[in-house]
């Protein structure tokens, strides 16, 4: 069970840097 809460935890991780650098392209585009 701690292993699906793990991959979870990384799963969102990698959503929330993955919105940073989406939201920093927009900002320098702009």
């Amino acid at each position: 069970m701690s292993n699906l809460l793990q991959m979870g935890t990384d799963f969102e991780k990698k959503l929330k840097e993955r919105a940073v650098s989406t939201e920093n392209m927009l900002n320098s585009e702009f």
